[in-house]
């Protein structure tokens, strides 16, 4: 019996009940792996794109903040996680494929982010681009620093 198995009788024997545990060291077979992220990956999207209908007028001085606000929220989530699974060696790596490549990988995105870039610098002009570009990465790069601080 692996880790995380358990046997049930049926009228024939008994037969192995695989629970499915995000913290489990070892996220088992490939299948599993690719189902976790799977699994995170699409609840990333529909929460990214929730978030991106509930906040898609937000705006300063002409530059959208919608796709800012949900890249710097998922870098500090992903900043907290890593740091949580990484220093501490907390978790494993179920929760490692599930929430940081599935969920935040799917629930960040620089695509959205470089296709809005492009439009913002055609309709008003490269000078916003820019800075819509730097305040992207800079605050992404400070939110995964703060991620990693709070979790110590």
């Amino acid at each position: 019996m692996r880790v995380g198995e358990e046997h049930r009788g049926t009228r024939r024997g008994m037969r192995p009940i695989r629970r499915y545990a995000l913290c489990a060291r070892d996220a088992g077979d490939p299948m599993e792996k690719l189902g976790l992220i799977a699994l995170g990956g699409a609840l990333g999207a529909v929460a990214r794109h929730g978030l991106f209908l509930a906040s898609a007028r937000l705006a300063a001085g002409g530059i959208p903040l919608a796709v800012l606000a949900i890249n710097v929220l998922g870098c500090v989530a992903a900043g907290w996680l890593a740091a949580t699974l990484v220093l501490r060696q907390d978790g494993g790596e179920g929760l490692r494929l599930f929430a940081l490549v599935g969920f935040l990988g799917a629930f960040t995105t620089f695509s959205a982010f470089a296709v809005e870039n492009l439009e913002l610098a055609r309709q008003a002009g490269i000078g916003r681009a820019v800075l819509h570009a730097l305040l992207h990465v800079v605050l992404s790069l400070g939110a995964v620093a703060l991620g990693a601080l709070l979790a110590r």
